[in-house]
């Protein structure tokens, strides 16, 4: 955390994996807000303003960051980790 900012950074992950196993990007902002918003307002309504305050350090070519044709299929598993670290 900065200030009023939350950072996540997935900069030193893994590299895109050859199985699809990998998790697109969209999948893992989705991950992290869905565990920012669960740990800091669970009760509230979701809108877009509880994910305003997050800044997102996301290079591409990892698991979590895939770039096509990379296999993306079976990363179910990957998006409960990430929620889990958040």
């Amino acid at each position: 955390m900065d200030g009023d900012r939350i950072r996540v950074s997935f900069d030193g992950t893994g590299e895109t994996a050859n199985g699809p196993i990998n998790m697109p990007t969209i999948g893992t902002r989705s991950s992290v807000r869905a565990a920012v918003k669960g740990l800091l307002m669970p009760k509230d309504p979701t809108n877009e303003g509880h994910f305003l305050a997050l800044d997102f350090d996301l290079p591409p070519g990892l698991i979590v960051t895939p770039q096509r044709p990379a296999p993306c299929d079976s990363y179910g598993y990957l998006g409960v980790v990430l929620m889990e670290l958040t």
